[in-house]
C-alpha cells in the first residue's frame, strides 16, 4: 500500500479503492477516468463477443460477413 503515503483524504481514499479494486493508476489518470475507461473496454469486448458468436451461427454468406466486418 505504498499509495497511502499521499497528502490529502482523497487521495488516501482513491488509492484505497484502487488497491482493493486492482485498478492500476500509476498512469497519472484520475480514479474517475481509469474506471470509465475500463467500463467502456469491458463493454467493448462484450459487444464483439456478441457479434462473433452471431457471426459464428449466422447461415447466410452476406449476413455473416457482415457481421465479420462490424467486428473488424
Amino acid at each position: 500500500m505504498v499509495g497511502l503515503l499521499s497528502s490529502s483524504s482523497g487521495a488516501i481514499w482513491e488509492n484505497i479503492i484502487a488497491e482493493v479494486g486492482g485498478i492500476d493508476l500509476t498512469g497519472g489518470k484520475d480514479l474517475d477516468v481509469t474506471i470509465a475507461e475500463k467500463d467502456r473496454r469491458e463493454k467493448l469486448h462484450k459487444q464483439i463477443a456478441v457479434l462473433e458468436k452471431k457471426a459464428m451461427n449466422e447461415r447466410q454468406p452476406r449476413r455473416k460477413w457482415e457481421l465479420a466486418e462490424e467486428v473488424k
